[in-house]
């Protein structure tokens, strides 16, 4: 959500917000293997990307507000889950189960880059995120020769940022809070 470059606004107040409610990804792999000799192997992979993005202003912009100026952004819930489950038997047997969750969300809410705001009561950008992974790896194996292994791998990176950008200019009567 955004108020763009180039544009000049008046109002009682101006309340930019994106939200993104849920954001998941789910890889479930499921694998039962019987053989003499051999090996079986399963593997998962989730990933969440994207951006949620509240925005004012650009080059050329005036806006001006006697109340409260509010830029929000936040992802509510941004969760990868990868399961991967093996069963494998054999005279000789090797089984690996590889999990990978990845979670690499951007949230970010800013005044952009060339704006005035001539007039402000008060101003607030605030950006919130809740990113989460899980990454789960089970095997169940057996035989005379066996050997088994699991691979199991969670990463959250993801980004919040809220901030005002270069070459901004404000008049505000209140607080001004990031």
């Amino acid at each position: 959500a955004y108020v763009a470059s180039n544009v000049v606004l008046t109002a009682d107040s101006l309340s930019v917000a994106s939200t993104a409610d849920s954001s998941k990804a789910t890889s479930s792999v499921n694998v039962i293997s019987v053989h003499l000799g051999g090996g079986a192997g399963a593997n998962a992979h989730a990933t969440v990307s994207g951006t949620t993005e509240a925005y004012v202003g650009g080059s050329g912009s005036t806006l001006s507000t006697t109340g409260k100026l509010s830029v929000t952004a936040q992802t509510s819930d941004a969760l990868a889950t990868a399961t991967s489950t093996l069963g494998s038997g054999g005279v000789i047997d090797v089984a690996v189960a590889l999990a990978n969750a990845t979670d690499s969300s951007s949230t970010n809410a800013s005044i952009a880059a060339g704006t005035t705001i001539a007039h402000s009561g008060r101003i607030e950008v605030t950006s919130d995120a809740k990113d989460r992974a899980n990454a789960n790896g089970h095997v169940a194996s057996g035989g005379v020769v066996a050997g088994r292994g699991i691979d199991a791998r969670a990463t959250v990176t993801p980004t919040s940022q809220a901030y005002i950008a270069d070459h901004v200019t404000i008049a505000s009567d209140g607080d001004v809070t990031l």
